[in-house]
């Protein structure tokens, strides 16, 4: 199953250019900058993330459920996942990958082996 290239989908560039007509830039900046944190592949080792930072899979923490808050205070929708290393995190933006099915298994299965057994 590994190595993953998580593959962006092209809707979410249309997305930063249209945010960053609307808003001056900036907010194409701040996306730019996020997306830098995002996992770029997978492989054996660990992470790579689109910065170039490295993680290996030894040294994951905890993977989150990042959910959107609503205005009533309620946990909403699954937004992401972050990866938790001992020295850094990466970001899985699932909904916004071609190949989101074939990510989210590979992160059920990373779950699966760091579950201690019972």
């Amino acid at each position: 199953m590994l190595p993953i290239e998580l593959q962006v989908k092209q809707s979410y560039y249309m997305r930063v250019l249209f945010i960053g007509l609307f808003s001056f830039g900036l907010g194409a900046l701040a996306m730019w900058l996020e997306h830098r944190l995002w996992a770029k592949t997978f492989d054996r080792e660990g992470v790579t993330r689109r910065d170039g930072k490295k993680f290996r899979w030894a040294d994951l923490r905890e993977k989150n459920a990042v959910h959107m808050q609503l205005s009533s205070g309620r946990q909403g929708a699954l937004n992401n996942y972050e990866l938790v290393f001992k020295d850094g995190k990466a970001l899985v933006f699932h909904r916004m990958l071609e190949n989101d099915q074939e990510v989210m298994a590979a992160l059920e299965m990373l779950s699966a082996k760091q579950k201690p057994s019972s």
